[in-house]
């Protein structure tokens, strides 16, 4: 169903003001609209309000022109709040794009008085927005990122889904970092595997990671990559595998990470932002999901590859939505490595899917 908005003419529009602060994933599939944007209204410039720990992501952006940095736990009140409202009103946005619907982001716009506030309908605070989209996102009938083109409904023209543009541009300090630690190591060709999700997702048991890496060709040089929380993955991971791992966790910026995934030749990974990531660079990926309705590949899979580079538990449906947790993780711990190395090699066969860049 396609959504309704309240009448807006963006050739009035010139500066526009993005508002998010929830994870990499939702933030990733926001950036493309930037690019769509510009190409139908080339006067604009679009701005992004977003937490520090993912502001490297849209700065990583090159339609994103400037990111402005969301206080940490933000209340609608107090100084942060303050501060911010007065941050926003010296850039004279034209639009707010609250694209998720949080209270403190709907009452932000509304105190810096940019004249256009555009949302969803569904939460009572979007009173404070005089633009509303009709959408309703808890039932999961599509991709995140669908779910984000339809607020651009009658202003622009969107590509196929297999042409939507990520336009990300990394510096060459990061790209030199990379470069440096895959000469340390003597690496050319790799494959890098990011598994931890630090609870975004069901995880596929770490000993079906160190099985399907004993067992399969990888290509190239296996490189675990993780949080420095998540070092100890990498530790249980060697101890458990015969073949030599390469320890990358903790040790990349984000913008460095982007690099890394840039360079590699095949990415395994839960459902996490790396993944997609690697989708926006066009990378041969392989991810694990449950189809539990919170985190079902249909919304969260990595985009226009939903199915075709997602393998969910054999006893599950891609079409029906699981409800019991606790059943989801044991359905996942029951995947066998047998079905991921199918799954992997009509990835790998793909044309011009597994050249190194």
């Amino acid at each position: 169903m396609l959504p309704f908005c309240t009448p807006l003419n963006f050739t009035d529009i010139q500066k526009i003001l993005f508002l998010r602060k929830d994870n990499l994933g939702d933030l990733l599939y926001t950036l493309p609209l930037t690019t769509l944007l510009k190409q139908h209204y080339p006067q604009l410039r679009i701005d992004f309000l977003v937490p520090a720990y993912s502001a490297p992501l849209a700065q990583c952006y090159a339609d994103a022109d400037q990111v402005l940095i969301l206080p940490d736990s933000i209340k609608p009140s107090g100084d942060a709040y303050r501060s911010t409202v007065d941050a926003i009103k010296t850039q004279h946005y034209d639009l707010a794009f609250n694209l998720h619907p949080k209270f403190v982001l709907a009452k932000l716009a509304f105190a810096a008085r940019i004249p256009h506030r555009l949302t969803r309908t569904e939460r009572l605070y979007a009173l404070y927005a005089n633009h509303w989209v009709w959408q309703q996102r808890k039932h999961q009938r599509q991709h995140e990122l669908d779910y984000n083109l339809d607020l651009l409904h009658g202003w622009i023209n969107p590509p196929d889904r297999q042409a939507i543009p990520f336009n990300f541009q990394t510096s060459a300090a990061a790209a030199a970092k990379v470069e440096t630690f895959l000469q340390q190591h003597q690496i050319r060709h790799f494959t890098l595997i990011h598994p931890g999700s630090n609870g975004s997702a069901i995880d596929l048991p770490l000993n079906l990671y160190g099985d399907l890496i004993d067992a399969y060709p990888l290509p190239g040089t296996v490189i675990i990559t993780g949080t420095a929380k998540e070092s100890p993955l990498y530790q249980q991971l060697s101890c458990h595998c015969r073949k030599p791992l390469i320890d990358a966790t903790g040790q990349f910026s984000l913008e460095e990470l982007l690099c890394l995934i840039q360079r590699c030749t095949l990415l395994i990974s839960n459902s996490t932002a790396p993944l997609h990531i690697a989708r926006a660079f066009n990378k041969p990926l392989l991810g694990f999901y449950s189809t539990l309705k919170s985190t079902h590949p249909r919304r969260w899979g990595p985009y226009g590859q939903e199915q075709s580079h997602t393998l969910i538990p054999a006893n599950e449906n891609f079409a029906t939505f699981q409800t019991n947790l606790k059943q989801c993780r044991a359905n996942m711990a029951a995947i066998k490595v047998t079905d991921i190395m199918r799954k992997l090699d009509a990835i790998l066969a793909e044309p011009t899917r597994c050249q190194p860049t």
